[in-house]
């Protein structure tokens, strides 16, 4: 059940429309960002918490991810912008190909738009098969989640400010309100974990989540209250 506290951490701010626009935006991310890495310069400003990169190799973390940015031939490869899309206010995918002669890699990534300054927060490389560089991009829910997660501070969080009113988990052996659910909180052991199995969008302002560890799998409903993001709902997947 660790996993709310993982859920019903910080709150994200999405504006109601989409100012920024997506290409000028990355033309400005990919210029800034070469320009730190060959000026050695810090470029952990450029990776959002918990960036992951999905290649066909290997799961990337943002410490990876810098050591490699140290030894890329930036000079050797081209950037092809294939195309942006929102798929959420303040979260853009974009697809492109980076090209060399030796090969050509087809990746997606996507970023948080913070009113045009972009911070990675995901990727993976679209087809292994083809590519040296899997697994198919989600639907942007995904970035939500992270950003929730990297905000998670556990020792100050007050956990009856991220659920609603009407909370309602359906349990195994009966159901608990918001108040019974923040008393099973505080008997948790430390150290209990839990792993993100799946999220997708419903609608504006609904995110599905599933979340597990071992064989105990739970699926939550997270709904857009105002700006803030607030767990309503959940339930055991199997008993």
């Amino acid at each position: 059940m660790r996993c709310l506290q993982f859920l019903v951490f910080s709150s994200i701010l999405f504006g109601s429309t989409y100012a920024t626009d997506p290409k000028e935006a990355f033309g400005q991310f990919l210029k800034s960002l070469v320009e730190s890495v060959l000026n050695k310069k810090p470029v952990q400003s450029f990776f959002q918490n918990n960036f992951s990169y999905k290649s066909c190799e290997l799961e990337i973390d943002t410490a990876i991810a810098i050591e490699l940015l140290s030894k890329f031939p930036f000079s050797l490869v081209s950037f092809n912008l294939k195309s942006s899309k929102y798929l959420h206010p303040n979260v853009i995918e974009y697809q492109l190909s980076i090209l060399s002669k030796k090969n050509n890699v087809d990746i997606i990534l996507v970023f948080n738009d913070n009113n045009g300054t972009l911070q990675l927060v995901t990727g993976n490389t679209i087809d292994c098969g083809r590519n040296l560089l899997r697994s198919k991009a989600g639907d942007g829910s995904d970035a939500v989640v992270k950003e929730l997660i990297g905000g998670m501070d556990s020792s100050s969080a007050d956990f009856a400010n991220f659920f609603t009113d009407d909370f309602l988990f359906l349990g195994c052996l009966g159901n608990y309100n918001k108040q019974q659910t923040l008393q099973l909180f505080a008997k948790m052991p430390k150290g209990f974990k839990t792993n993100i199995i799946s999220s997708k969008f419903v609608g504006k302002d609904q995110i599905e989540l599933q979340i597990g560890n071992g064989r105990l799998v739970a699926n939550f409903k997270l709904l857009l209250v105002g700006n803030k993001w607030l767990v309503h709902s959940g339930s055991m997947e199997k008993c």
